[in-house]
């Protein structure tokens, strides 16, 4: 078991490193009505970007140093 959080901890440190180290955002497009009038409507598209590469990126590499450490620290009481 302590092996296998090791590793799996280590995996998701450089898959963190990795998502960090790639610049990406997701970005998505809404469309909103501005003007409604009796001829027609008007309508706005507005982009909006969020870094979720980034985010999930930190979130890995959090998540594998918590795990290092777990496993490390079961190694050590045994």
């Amino acid at each position: 078991m302590k092996q296998t959080t090791l590793i799996f901890g280590i995996i998701l440190i450089v898959l963190g490193l990795a998502t960090l180290g790639y610049e990406g955002y997701s970005s998505f497009s809404t469309k909103e009505s501005t003007v409604s009038a009796p001829d027609g409507e008007a309508t706005a598209g507005t982009k909006t970007t969020i870094p979720l590469r980034p985010i999930a990126g930190g979130l890995a590499l959090a998540c594998g140093f918590v795990l290092v450490l777990v496993s490390n620290k079961k190694a050590a009481t045994q």
